[in-house]
């Protein structure tokens, strides 16, 4: 068996929607469940990306691990 090591980068975004916004106010969204949904839809269809969203820089988390392969 062998032992590589592994480290898993995640990055962690957050930012409070602004129900003012142009976006938000055009699609009928005054919540926080549909800003997610809808945030989440435009990130998959490349309109915008979470650092676009983010009120600052990401948090970077690092997991350091020892794995069988």
């Amino acid at each position: 068996m062998t032992k590589k090591i592994r480290v898993t980068e995640t990055r962690i975004y957050e930012y409070t929607p602004d129900f003012d916004d142009e976006a938000y106010q055009g699609a009928g969204i005054n919540d926080l469940e549909a800003a997610l949904e809808f945030d989440k839809e435009c990130v998959l269809d490349g309109e915008v990306g979470p650092v676009e969203l983010g009120d600052d820089l990401p948090r970077v988390i690092h997991v350091w691990e020892i794995v069988d392969l």
